[in-house]
């Protein structure tokens, strides 16, 4: 019986593989809509009050929650841009850099753009 189970399972995320799609919890989104997520927190350590937030092609720039003192990135591909108000007054988080970035001000907007 597991074993059924199991193949079965795999079977449906081979052939959503196939077709290019990744199954979310609100609906499909093609792969390549999907750039990457990023976490922001409350404090400076990264350990407190994280919150995900996903980028892709429609949803690439935003606005940030002024309580917001540090960002975790999880983006391989493009670089994430922090506005803040304390110098520097934009933050570059590079592709793949997964450390954990302090603000030196409050967190205004954020955006994604390409390397």
């Amino acid at each position: 019986m597991r074993f059924s189970v199991v193949t079965t399972l795999l079977a449906g995320l081979a052939s959503g593989i196939n077709a290019g799609y990744v199954d979310t919890w609100e609906d499909e989104m093609l792969l390549g809509d999907f750039i990457g997520t990023f976490d922001t927190f409350s404090n400076g350590q990264c350990s407190a009050g994280g919150q995900g937030i996903t980028v892709n092609t429609e949803h690439h720039q935003g606005y940030l929650q002024p309580n917001v003192r540090a960002v975790k990135s999880n983006i391989q591909n493009q670089y994430l841009y922090i506005y803040q108000t304390g110098p520097p007054k934009v933050l570059r988080i590079a592709p793949k850099d997964y450390r954990c970035h302090a603000l030196t001000g409050s967190a205004r907007f954020w955006r994604v753009l390409p390397v």
